[in-house]
Formats: C-alpha cells, sequence, structure tokens
C-alpha cells in the first residue's frame, strides 16, 4: 500500500536552484519603447500565492525560483492599461519569456493575453523534453516505473529492457543512457534534491511512484551550469504540490496471466503472472492549527 500525502505549502522552493523555473520578460509602449517602474506581479494558479516586482530602466523583469505550475503575469502602469496572462505554464528548470506591450489607456481596463506553448525555447540553449501529469497517467509503464518515462525523449536508451520491472530505492540501477554516454552520467534530481546513489552514481535512491508525480522533464545538450553533477543529461521529477482544495484518488494496476493470450511455444498451458501495484493518493492544504482552535470556538458557540 501507498501513502501520499501532497501540500501547497513550499517554503523550500527556492532552495530548489536546478528545478527551479523563472519568467522574465520585457515591458515596453506602443512605439516598442520600453517602459520602466511597472509593477509586475506572478500568481500560483494552484495556491493564489504571489510574487512582486517591477520592470528596471530597460525595461527587464524577472521571477527566479519558480515551482514548476502555472501562472499569471499582471503588469501595471500608471497611463497604461493594465496587462493579464492567465496561462503561463512553467516546466521545472525551464525558463519562460513572457514580453508586455502595454496599450494607452486606464489602469482599470485589462487586455488579456491567451498563452500558447513555446514551440522554440528562446530563453535557453538547452533541449530536451517535459511529460506532464496527465500523459505521465495515462501512459503504460510496465511495472510503473517513472524512468521509463525518458525513453519517450530522442536521443535516450535503456541499457535493461527488463529493469522497468526491478526495484525501488538502493536497489534500482540507473540504466538511462543519454547521447550514447553511460549511465552513471545521468543526473536524477527529485523535486530539486539530489537523487543519486553518491558512492557509485549508479543507483537512484527514490524512486517514486507514477501517481505522485506531477511533471517529468528531462534536460539535455548545452545546458545551464545551475545543474550539479551533470555529464550527459538532467533528469527532474517534481511531485504534486497540492493546491487550496482537498483532493484524492484510490488505484489499481492489475497483470494477470488470465487476461494473457497463450504463447505457441507455452503448448497447453500458460506461464503465471501476478502483479498488482494498489494504493491512494491525498493532496491539499496545510491547516494551520489556529484554523482548528477557531473552528472548534465556533462549534461551541452555536
Amino acid at each position: 500500500m501507498m501513502f501520499c500525502v501532497s501540500a501547497s505549502f513550499a517554503p523550500s522552493a527556492y532552495a530548489q536552484v536546478a528545478a527551479a523555473g523563472a519568467i522574465l520578460g520585457t515591458v515596453s509602449d506602443p512605439s516598442g519603447a520600453v517602459v520602466p517602474g511597472a509593477d509586475v506581479t506572478v500568481t500560483n494558479a494552484a495556491t493564489q500565492q504571489t510574487r512582486t516586482t517591477q520592470s528596471n530602466a530597460q525595461g527587464f523583469y524577472d521571477f527566479e525560483s519558480l515551482l514548476a505550475a502555472k501562472y499569471q503575469i499582471t503588469i501595471k502602469k500608471v497611463g497604461f492599461e493594465t496587462f493579464v496572462d492567465r496561462d503561463v505554464t512553467v516546466d521545472a528548470g525551464a525558463r519562460v519569456q513572457v514580453n508586455a506591450a502595454l496599450v494607452v489607456g486606464a489602469e482599470a481596463t485589462q487586455i488579456q493575453v491567451q498563452g500558447e506553448a513555446v514551440v522554440v525555447e528562446t530563453a535557453s540553449s538547452e533541449s530536451g523534453g517535459t511529460i506532464e501529469s496527465k500523459q505521465i497517467q495515462d501512459l503504460s509503464l510496465n511495472g510503473r516505473n517513472f524512468q521509463m518515462l525518458a525513453m519517450l525523449i530522442p536521443g535516450v536508451n535503456n541499457t535493461n529492457g527488463a529493469q522497468e520491472m526491478g526495484g525501488g530505492g538502493l536497489t534500482q540501477n540507473n540504466t538511462i543512457s543519454v547521447n550514447g554516454i553511460g549511465t552513471e552520467f545521468t543526473n536524477f534530481l527529485q523535486d530539486g534534491t539530489f537523487n543519486m546513489n553518491t558512492g557509485c552514481q549508479c543507483g537512484v535512491n527514490i524512486t517514486s511512484p507514477i501517481d505522485t508525480i506531477s511533471e517529468f522533464r528531462l534536460v539535455k545538450d548545452n545546458f545551464s551550469a545551475k545543474y550539479p553533477l551533470s555529464g550527459s543529461a538532467n533528469i527532474m521529477v517534481e511531485t504534486k504540490s497540492g493546491s487550496n482544495d482537498f483532493h484524492g484518488a484510490a488505484y489499481e494496476y492489475l497483470r494477470n496471466d488470465v487476461f494473457d493470450a497463450r504463447n505457441f511455444f507455452d503448448g497447453s498451458t500458460k506461464a503465471p503472472l501476478r502483479q498488482n501495484i494498489y494504493g491512494f493518493t491525498v493532496g491539499g492544504r496545510v491547516i494551520k492549527e489556529q484554523d482548528l482552535l477557531f473552528s472548534r470556538r465556533g462549534l461551541a458557540q452555536t
């Protein structure tokens, strides 16, 4: 049985340098001239946590150390209509550029921009791929091992085709080779934390259950020096952080020879196969002790 609790409280987010993303851009007016001193706010869509800054003398703004999530960007400046982009997706370690062209008018009036997927990475030279939560849930993975997700990205090979049926933790070897380089040069990060056997660099310490992963991202080729002990690639696993609403799920994944066709070489009998992977997940916001006290007092008064 696997039990997972996720929450929206993440005080160590700024320390996750390698897996942290960023939103940056330039604020300009209708003539193309930069707009300094504009108030820029970024809001996490799931938790409603906000951060604010101002565009500098060159009209540039920058939010570093962002968790992988969906964000809203709001830009205000006296004499211009408010710029709002409600659909900015930041992947683990990615740098997303959002340039704002303000329109002259009342600040109370909003210009809303519908975000679109970036086809070409313009803010960094790295390459790789990202697999999101819904894709992770829908993909059929033998043994439910997250390492097999890397096989969907060009240039990645599995050195042991049966390894997905292996164990987890210290018994799970790293079998991912990127661009033909040895498996010991593939670095794994779990929520921005080094997740490798420090003795031989050959094993993954934590094998996260598929249902706890919100995003899987592999970065290779010309990546930043912020990634630790990097040789060929960095594989970043971001776990689900929760939101303001409580939610959960129960599941069971079953493999059984009853559902399998008989192999011609097996004769009249089929090889036995029994595999059951089951558990449940629970997520939501953190409830503070004082909130519980207020709730009890309210019930006592009624």
